[in-house]
């Protein structure tokens, strides 16, 4: 278990440390909005999750991504900033959450499945 949570704060935390790099560089985005870009992000990182997910085996390992978008969603309220980042970071919570749950359900309600004899 805690080998898929750290795995999977390590996850999120690379995605947040790329996109901020490439802020702090001045990407330009390929002339996409900021927004658009955030967003597309976003749902990547969801799809690259649930890729990851089928690797690991490990039920716990989505869970640390949905907390960090829950961060992302809590950070961005009262901001002055479009609500489409907002949504989909809370959105993004549902795949995340239901992958977890789907693996955990899958293993036996165990947090890996059971090695094969």
């Amino acid at each position: 278990m805690t080998f898929g949570m750290y795995t999977g704060w390590l996850f999120i935390a690379t995605v947040v440390n790329v996109a901020a790099f490439l802020t702090q560089i001045g990407w330009n985005g390929f002339g996409l909005s900021e927004e658009w870009w955030t967003i597309a992000v976003l749902i990547v990182a969801v799809v690259l999750a649930g890729w990851v997910l089928t690797r690991v085996k490990n039920a716990v390992f989505t869970l640390p991504i949905a907390w960090g978008y829950w961060g992302i969603y809590q950070a961005l309220q009262g901001k002055d900033v479009s609500q489409g980042v907002e949504w989909t970071a809370l959105i993004g919570i549902i795949p995340l959450v239901a992958l977890a749950a789907y693996a955990f359900y899958r293993y036996r309600f165990a947090v890996m499945p059971a090695k094969s004899r």
